[in-house]
């Protein structure tokens, strides 16, 4: 039954009909892993989503029972596709991509006669006025719908669309227009460009549901540090020591939340702004103090099927995606594996390099430091690792200590828009 209540059958190179509401946030966690780990899985929810955007008109943002379901907001799935295409994952109509990705982030979301919404609820205010108001929805859509923006920029970039690129890309630092330069954080903001009053850094989130004003499952203290396609921009907003100071304090009072997925980017922010060692220090805590192996308390938060699950495995590899994996030039950043040595067996079909070993020498739960590493025998002194040199194969050698090595991880520091 497809999103208008029709039965259909399946056109190939569509296999699977996928049902979920968890595709909010997965640009931190299933995304990453599936095109990681078995990109026939990202391949075949790309044809999914390219059948659905011929059946009903758009991309299923969060396709419960194969409907336009109205949970959660932007439109994140997105980063899939672009992800994918990125990574070599090309196996897929990309020019069709690239249109429903297009008519999605220009087309103001519509209520739908059977039911649900699709694309994005806020979307004529935001492009209107640069920001989603209060008077509109929550001011977190601002900068989800900023970040979505960026990755599809990427995307039209390498397709050659660069003027559709150029203006996505324009809109990606919409998110400045809710950055309060008097208190520092990201607000809500009235129609008439006036800020909310009274400011509560630490209000949870929104009135009214996910489409009320404030913040979507989050605070104005956790969406400040949303800018994963700009954090350059951000860094420089705030002051190098700004940035490092508040976050270090969010994590030694409990600011940070790692349990949902708009503060998931957390640990390896310190890779961003000149501090690896943290990083490395704090992705380590995650999997020691939020997860376990009891079946009552072994997920942290709500699991989103898979998507904390996901999250574990790839810290516990050393590896995350800041933006998604959406670069032209996609990569991973780095920080302190939990194991002592991990093999990925890469898909032939995708990837020609066989396996792809991390190994950490010396490792242990004092010794959660990186001293040095090399990539196939080569000093690697920056903290990231570009998705093609692990699609070869060969293998990262980390040496492991119980003290920070504040000189290692800078050379090269990540930028967010290669």
């Amino acid at each position: 039954i497809d999103f208008c209540g029709r039965a259909q059958r399946l056109q190939p190179p569509a296999d699977e009909v996928y049902s979920s509401d968890a595709l909010w946030g997965a640009q931190w966690t299933l995304s990453p892993l599936w095109t990681l780990l078995t990109p026939r899985v990202a391949s075949s929810w790309i044809h999914f989503f390219l059948e659905a955007y011929q059946r009903g008109g758009w991309l299923p943002q969060a396709p419960v029972n194969a409907k336009y379901s109205p949970i959660m907001c932007a439109q994140h799935q997105q980063s899939l596709i672009v992800s994918s295409y990125q990574k070599g994952i090309r196996d897929f109509n990309t020019n069709q991509a690239w249109e429903a990705i297009w008519h999605d982030l220009t087309t103001p979301g519509v209520e739908l006669e059977r039911g649900g919404f699709a694309g994005d609820r806020h979307l004529e205010a935001y492009m209107k006025l640069g920001y989603v108001p209060d008077e509109v929805g929550p001011v977190s859509s601002t900068m989800e719908y900023a970040y979505d923006d960026w990755a599809a920029s990427r995307f039209g970039l390498a397709l050659g669309r660069t003027n559709q690129a150029a203006q996505l890309l324009k809109r990606s630092r919409n998110y400045r227009n809710v950055f309060d330069p008097q208190t520092q954080y990201v607000r809500r903001r009235h129609q008439d460009g006036s800020w909310v009053e009274p400011f509560d850094r630490f209000r949870y989130g929104t009135e009214g549901g996910w489409n009320g004003p404030g913040f979507v499952e989050g605070t104005s203290w956790i969406y400040t540090f949303f800018v994963p396609q700009d954090l350059p921009g951000l860094i420089q907003l705030l002051g190098r020591e700004t940035f490092n100071t508040r976050l270090e304090e969010g994590f030694a009072k409990g600011y940070v939340d790692l349990s949902n997925e708009p503060n998931l980017q957390a640990p390896f922010l310190f890779n961003y702004s000149g501090k690896p060692w943290l990083t490395q220090q704090y992705s380590r805590r995650v999997l020691r103090d939020y997860f376990e192996l009891s079946p009552y308390t072994g997920s942290v938060g709500e699991e989103d099927e898979g998507q904390m699950s996901a999250y574990f495995v790839l810290l516990s590899m050393g590896l995350f995606e800041m933006d998604g994996g959406c670069a032209v030039r996609p990569y991973y950043d780095l920080s302190s594996p939990l194991f002592d040595r991990v093999v990925l067996h890469l898909d032939p079909a995708y990837y020609p390099g066989g396996t792809f070993t991390i190994e950490a020498r010396g490792n242990s739960a004092t010794n959660l430091y990186i001293q040095s590493a090399t990539l196939n025998g080569r000093p690697l002194n920056e903290a990231r690792l570009f998705h093609a040199d692990v699609a070869k194969g060969g293998r990262l050698v980390l040496q492991m200590g119980p003290k920070p090595n504040e000189q290692w991880g800078h050379a090269a520091s990540p930028q967010s828009q290669p």
